[in-house]
């Protein structure tokens, strides 16, 4: 089953009405995890702030005839915490693959093995290139890392992540005489959920937006004592965009070919490129959606009040 919803913003009175709010929660104030607690390593608390605030005001235009209402709604929440990943060291960026006793590093050229297990950074491709000589966008392991080949988790970050939420309503009732009441809502909502940060910069992270608008127009008009009718006209916008984020901003709109990977991107960042050998992928292949509803409603209710019969 489901369930209808009717719903209806206040009205301003003869009196100048109002409030304000503020709901704060943050790592300081929420208790820890469970599984953080357990864990010595992890005990620490990880960040997290949520401000929900706003307020509501509403009054006369002009006494009896014309009110006004607004109220507005902000979230603002942060949270991050840490982040690995796994990243070639020193010697596989220098072409030192002697650290895999059992596999034979053969030149594609000849079929003829590499001497020493040594690559000639020379025969590097131009994506390779590129990150291994930017430190800044691809650092050095930082830790001991995990698995066989200790690259598991050997580089120590942090992730973080951003939500932003506003919302906002504005009001007007109007009354010029006995028989008609009019009415205007407009309505607003801006939303945006998006990964802030992730362990290298070569990593895209992803968010969505979702910017809404509404409006509506109402007259309700008392043509007898019987009769009533009630004329609307509304208007709504929903949107919800999937977006990838290049956060750091180091890859920006021409981040392909700054790694020498030809074509052009339509969106800023990295195509998606795995590396191997239990190193994490860099770029992302973001995938990215636009949806867009657009509604338009207008309705007429006539309501008649005949003896013992109630037409609509």
């Amino acid at each position: 089953g489901g369930a209808t919803v009717m719903m209806q913003i206040k009205s301003g009175t003869n009196q100048f009405r109002g409030n304000v709010f503020e709901f704060l929660q943050n790592n300081v104030l929420n208790a820890n995890g469970f599984f953080r607690n357990r864990n010595a390593n992890t005990a620490t608390r990880t960040g997290f702030r949520r401000n929900i605030f706003g307020g509501t005001f509403g009054g006369p235009i002009k006494k009896n005839k014309l009110f006004f209402f607004v109220d507005y709604e902000g979230t603002l929440q942060r949270a991050d915490g840490p982040a690995t990943a796994n990243v070639a060291p020193q010697a596989w960026r220098n072409g030192d693959l002697s650290q895999f006793p059992n596999a034979q590093i053969t030149d594609p050229t000849n079929g003829q093995p590499f001497p020493n297990k040594q690559i000639p950074v020379s025969r590097f491709s131009p994506v390779a290139q590129f990150l291994f000589s930017n430190p800044s966008l691809y650092p050095l392991p930082t830790q001991a890392g995990t698995g066989p080949l200790g690259i598991g988790g050997n580089y120590a970050s942090g992730s973080a992540s951003k939500l932003n939420n506003h919302q906002a309503d504005a009001k007007i009732d109007y009354r010029p005489n006995d028989k008609d009441a009019l009415m205007f809502r407009w309505s607003i909502g801006r939303y945006e959920s998006l990964g802030s940060r992730a362990a290298l910069p070569v990593f895209l992270t992803s968010g969505q937006e979702g910017p809404t608008t509404s409006w509506v127009a109402n007259w309700n008009r008392t043509i007898s004592s019987s009769i009533v009718n009630e004329a609307r006209f509304s208007y709504s916008q929903i949107k919800i965009n999937d977006v990838a984020v290049d956060w750091s901003g180091q890859l920006g709109a021409d981040g392909n070919q700054k790694f020498g990977i030809p074509g052009g991107q339509p969106i800023a960042g990295l195509s998606g490129i795995g590396l191997g050998s239990g190193l994490s992928g860099i770029g992302s292949g973001a995938s990215i959606s636009n949806t867009t509803d657009t509604k338009y409603i207008i309705y007429d209710n006539l309501t008649w009040q005949k003896g013992k019969h109630l037409l609509k």
